[in-house]
């Protein structure tokens, strides 16, 4: 009898243990349903779908800005060229002249009617300029260098070629010292920038061009006709000057040359100068009379600007 009492026991503990297995499944099951109905229900689909709309309106406000600055850029435009092809000038510009990588331009009307262009780099503006309507130069505010964008080229850089080209004159040298030099500048140039502007060659040696040590000699054609080339020279024994290598070839734009001491008497370099069929050799050095540039023989074609 108590055999059978134990048997029955044991039958009704396992009952009980499955029972509590079947209960914890149910719940379980139900559990993981409502969390589900819970995910996909009404008000959760709404959240998504109003994130999904936001992201989808922030997008179409970006492209719709993006498409409004490049119909501005489209619109703008200054005689006869848009805002983008006057960036792609003056890039080529900066390029071609100066080396400098420009990353951004801006162009726009000012206040008062006038095209502008705001020029810089990665790291600083370098230049903010006013276009003319009339010649379409533009000026730099800061430093009032003159530019065309168009062409390539600074412009204006000598002041009034006429009072310097008189009879038939068609070139100017000129050596400047750092005693001379803004004297040199008033006289002869629009102002400093268009002074620094010219193109500079130098021929020092190491030594002196890590110390700022040269002889400058500043050469300006009259205008586009006259050709200025530059050779290394010596003097024969019987006193003729010959050219040797070529340095610089076919220039018709002020430029200056840097150099380590002009010579008395014996030339190191020579210009060559050509226009219109006429062709003449022109030794850079020092009269050993007064110390002046020597260009006996050369007076009706060359002016000295020098400043002594």
């Amino acid at each position: 009898m108590k055999k059978i009492y134990g048997i029955v026991i044991i039958f009704v503990a396992v009952l009980i243990i499955i029972g509590i297995f079947y209960f914890i499944n149910i719940n379980k099951n139900n559990t993981t349903e409502a969390d589900s109905n819970s995910i996909n229900s009404p008000s959760t689909n709404n959240v998504n779908n109003e994130v999904a709309s936001s992201n989808t309106n922030n997008e179409n406000i970006i492209k719709e800005e993006q498409n409004n600055t490049k119909e501005i850029e489209e619109i703008v435009s200054f005689n006869g060229y848009t805002a983008e092809e006057w960036k792609n000038m003056i890039v080529q510009f900066y390029g071609n002249y100066t080396g400098i990588q420009i990353t951004e331009v801006i162009c726009k009307y000012d206040e008062d009617g006038n095209f502008t262009a705001d020029v810089a780099t990665e790291y600083e503006v370098c230049g903010q300029y006013v276009f003319n309507k009339e010649t379409t130069f533009a000026t730099e505010k800061n430093i009032g260098l003159t530019v065309d964008f168009i062409n390539g080229k600074i412009v204006n850089q000598v002041k009034d070629k006429s009072k310097i080209f008189t009879d038939n004159l068609c070139l100017a040298a000129g050596y400047v010292t750092s005693a001379t030099q803004a004297k040199f500048i008033e006289k002869y140039f629009s102002n400093e920038a268009s002074y620094n502007s010219i193109t500079k060659y130098d021929f020092r040696s190491e030594y002196n061009a890590e110390n700022e040590k040269a002889d400058k000699v500043v050469i300006i054609p009259k205008d586009e006709n006259v050709e200025i080339s530059i050779y290394d020279c010596k003097i024969e024994e019987n006193g003729e000057l010959n050219k040797g290598n070529m340095l610089l070839e076919k220039i018709s734009e002020p430029f200056m040359i840097l150099y380590d001491n002009i010579e008395q008497t014996t030339p190191q370099m020579c210009i060559e100068l050509k226009v219109n069929g006429f062709e003449d050799i022109i030794p850079i050095v020092f009269s050993g009379n007064n110390g002046h540039l020597d260009l006996t023989g050369h007076e009706s074609e060359v002016l000295d600007i020098s400043i002594y």
